[in-house]
């Protein structure tokens, strides 16, 4: 068995004709690779798609534990001209997995990940724009 951990397992459930869903965490991997649940009626583990409603597996939001000030970072981007242009990063996130995430804002002041589009190409630190 491979301890899990970033998964979790979704249940879809019908009531009046809407489906909804629900997910429990993949709390390990057996050796033949089925992802395991904890059956909290048995108090065992079973296996994720035991269930006649399984849906899937999916990739599981990982929480924000921190956030740090950007201070002078800066993300360079590619403009639609093919010109360069840099953004100032307003803050890192930190997640649970140890993953800081450089967020900048996006022309209606939303934040998003400086690194996500396809337009992004590299972060500069303090001091390091030429």
């Amino acid at each position: 068995m491979i301890s899990a951990a970033g998964y979790e397992a979704s249940y879809r459930h019908e009531n009046n004709g809407q489906s909804h869903f629900t997910t429990m965490p993949v709390i390990a991997w057996r050796d033949d690779g089925a992802a395991l649940v904890a059956d909290m009626k048995t108090g065992r583990l079973r296996d994720a798609d035991g269930w006649a409603n399984f849906a899937g597996l999916r990739k599981a939001d990982v929480p924000i534990i921190g956030v740090i000030p950007g201070e002078g970072w800066r993300a360079e981007v590619k403009t639609d001209t093919g010109d360069t242009d840099s953004r100032p990063i307003l803050a890192w996130t930190l997640d649970a997995e140890g993953t800081c995430t450089p967020l900048v804002a996006d022309s209606d002041g939303y934040t998003e990940d400086a690194t996500g589009g396809v337009n992004f190409i590299r972060v500069y630190q303090p001091g390091e724009m030429p």
